[in-house]
């Protein structure tokens, strides 16, 4: 019964994951994100723990100075740097208003 359920649920995060596009609404107005985004930015590290139950790597992470508030797996992947603004409108040109 157990791995039947295991299979469900497998089944289901396939479904969900390539099913629906997300339609984002906020104060510049509404944008649609039609596939997975694929390169993902923590804002709190609160999103970085969720993203690390996933198995899922953020190409980047707000830093509070405190290393111990990241989890030792994600730490792992991790490495100091700041991007220039440059970079950073590259990187997220899909999203910026």
């Amino acid at each position: 019964m157990l791995a039947f359920i295991r299979f469900l649920f497998a089944g289901l995060l396939l479904v969900i994951g390539h099913a629906f596009a997300a339609t984002v609404q906020d104060e510049h107005g509404t944008f649609t994100l039609d596939k997975t985004p694929q390169r993902i930015v923590v804002l709190e590290l609160s999103f970085a723990d969720a993203l690390a139950a996933v198995d899922v790597s953020p190409i980047g992470i707000a830093d509070d100075n405190d290393a111990k508030r990241i989890l030792p797996e994600v730490r792992a992947h991790l490495n100091r740097g700041s991007p220039s603004e440059r970079a950073r409108s590259r990187a997220w040109k899909p999203l910026l208003p």
